[in-house]
């Protein structure tokens, strides 16, 4: 059995002459219809489109006829803007020390830079839970900070509580 693969993206595909099964369950715009596969790729030749197996495990495997080159192209685009679209993370304890924290802080400023949305996290422990004011004005020192740095930097949501042993808020760069 011959696959197709998209060097791209690493994956197999089934395509037109490539689909092992005689007999396909053809989806169209309009219908479905049972038919062999023969008939699906001079359907499918007909119309300049090839036949992709969507579901090669179901009984009949189900065939759709697409745009192979355009179909790529759309999941190369949706790929580029996952990626784009990541969420980073910084864990920090409440007794931090102060170079420490810049060291942090500089990281998180490059990939808000960079388009990344940054979870901040203070994890508070033992004795320290007594005292959520004050991890609560450390989160809003770093948060100014940051935007002291860079104005571009907005806050999203509010500073939130998380099961009385931290806080988290998260940063991102606002668009303009």
């Amino acid at each position: 059995m011959v696959i197709k693969e998209n060097k791209n993206q690493n994956t197999l595909h089934l395509l037109n002459e490539n689909i092992p099964f005689s007999r396909v369950l053809l989806v169209s715009d309009n219908e479905k219809k049972i038919v062999t596969k023969k008939e699906a790729l001079e359907e499918a030749k007909k119309i300049n489109l090839d036949l992709f197996c969507v579901a090669p495990e179901a009984a009949p495997p189900v065939c759709k006829l697409i745009d192979y080159k355009k179909y790529l192209f759309e999941l190369s685009k949706k790929n580029k803007n996952k990626k784009k679209e990541t969420n980073k993370e910084i864990s920090f304890s409440f007794n931090i020390e102060e170079n420490d924290l810049k060291v942090k802080l500089r990281k998180a400023e490059e990939w808000i830079e960079s388009g990344s949305m940054v979870k901040f996290s203070l994890v508070m422990t033992g004795k320290e839970k007594t005292h959520p004011e004050i991890a609560y004005d450390k989160c809003q020192k770093i948060i100014a900070d940051l935007q002291k740095k860079s104005p571009k930097i907005q806050l999203k949501d509010n500073i939130r509580k998380n099961l009385g042993s931290s806080f988290y808020f998260f940063l991102y760069k606002k668009k303009q």
